[in-house]
């Protein structure tokens, strides 16, 4: 299966940047995620390529999570790199957000600046834009993305100080992604391994 994260740029669309979508802590319907899609194919998701074990975060490494990369075998879901997206080389400097969150990358407030000191704003709006575009061409409403993250992260992200420490807030796709109704989880949420294991189970019983 291709992944999103290496699709070519179909061209860009105009984001749309109210007031951040609140964090959906809970909530996802299980049993909406076993319907099947407007043409009757099966609902799909969308996972960080990183946590599918792809070589794509900043120092060449990935983040392998077993039961995603499970998900991902059996058909119900696809991986995506919006930084990878965004034309970002592997490997590159770390990038964090300064000045705000990734709702105020997109209002023109804040910045997403490399290590190095490179402004990489830009290249992370278009990938999380050109990811977008991909979620909805797949009717994909749903995502797992990796924590703390500048692109990807929800709830907590790097604080741009480039010292380990957190701060509250989503990165650039992620404010883009729920800003236009995709639900957006982390990894390490409580309630992903109850969810992981509904999907294969569906799975294997359809």
């Amino acid at each position: 299966m291709q992944s999103l994260a290496f699709f070519p740029a179909k061209g860009d669309i105009c984001p749309a940047c109210p007031a951040l979508i609140s964090y959906l802590l809970s909530g996802i319907d299980y049993h909406y995620l076993n319907y099947t899609g407007k043409h009757g194919e099966n609902m799909m998701i969308a996972i960080s390529a990183c946590l599918t074990g792809e070589a794509v975060r900043y120092d060449g490494s990935h983040k392998l999570y077993a039961p995603l990369k499970a998900l991902q075998n059996s058909g119900m879901a696809v991986p995506v790199c919006p930084e990878i997206l965004g034309g970002l080389p592997v490997p590159r400097a770390p990038a964090e957000i300064t000045g705000g969150e990734g709702c105020d990358v997109w209002a023109g407030t804040a910045r997403v600046t490399g290590s190095d000191g490179e402004d990489v704003t830009d290249a992370f709006k278009q990938g999380a834009l050109r990811a977008l575009e991909h979620l909805q061409q797949r009717n994909i409403t749903h995502v797992i993305l990796k924590a703390n993250s500048p692109s990807c992260g929800s709830g907590l992200l790097y604080s741009g100080a480039f010292d380990g420490t957190l701060k509250s807030g989503n990165g650039v796709a992620t404010a883009l992604f729920e800003t236009n109704g995709i639900t957006v989880w982390h990894e390490d949420h409580p309630e992903l391994p109850a969810l992981i294991e509904q999907l294969l189970q569906n799975g294997k019983s359809a």
